[in-house]
């Protein structure tokens, strides 16, 4: 080998096989300690604070459930009539079997399942009936009772009556016939 120094033919020492790869690693190396050094002294963003424990000493304030709002048995005078040859079997509104035996009655305007206390005006007998259907049909009537119901209250023979009708059961989400 000629030694560029000189330019004779003397050979030049050779170099180690570790310093050689330090030399190539040299400026990795260099490149990593900076960074180890600008960064490794930067301190972390503070943590939030730590909840409050769950259990207290303080028992939590009573819920009360929702009060319900309750509204007065709805009242209204009306006329009545009943219903009920030829339609036994037949489905109701509400999709049972219409039976003439049951105290049952057909009402547009009062929601469907209500109990509704049905008095006869004229003589002052009353039934409790449930709504199960839509009706009446004829103008100026406000309720179809049951055969069963009509004869409790005692408009049978007349076929019509003034009575005073009042809600005192009503089904959450109940529906009428008109809506």
């Amino acid at each position: 080998m000629v030694c560029p120094a000189n330019g004779d033919d003397t050979a030049a020492p050779e170099q180690h096989g570790w310093v050689r790869w330090l030399s190539r690693q040299l400026p990795l190396l260099a490149f990593y300690s900076f960074i180890l050094l600008t960064f490794g002294c930067v301190t972390a963003v503070p943590t939030p604070p730590a909840p409050p424990p769950l259990i207290s000493s303080v028992p939590p304030p009573a819920i009360k459930p929702p009060r319900q709002e309750q509204q007065p048995p709805r009242e209204l005078v009306a006329r009545a009539s009943w219903y009920g040859p030829g339609f036994d079997g037949h489905r109701t509104a509400t999709g049972e079997r219409f039976s003439s035996s049951k105290m049952t009655a057909a009402a547009k305007d009062l929601p469907l399942g209500s109990r509704v206390v049905v008095t006869n005006l004229e003589n002052g007998r009353s039934a409790t009936v449930r709504i199960n259907d839509c009706g009446p049909l004829r103008h100026g009537r406000k309720i179809d009772l049951s055969k069963s119901a009509a004869r409790k209250l005692g408009l049978i023979h007349d076929g019509t009556a003034r009575v005073k009708l009042r809600v005192i059961k009503k089904p959450p989400g109940a529906i009428t016939c008109e809506s």
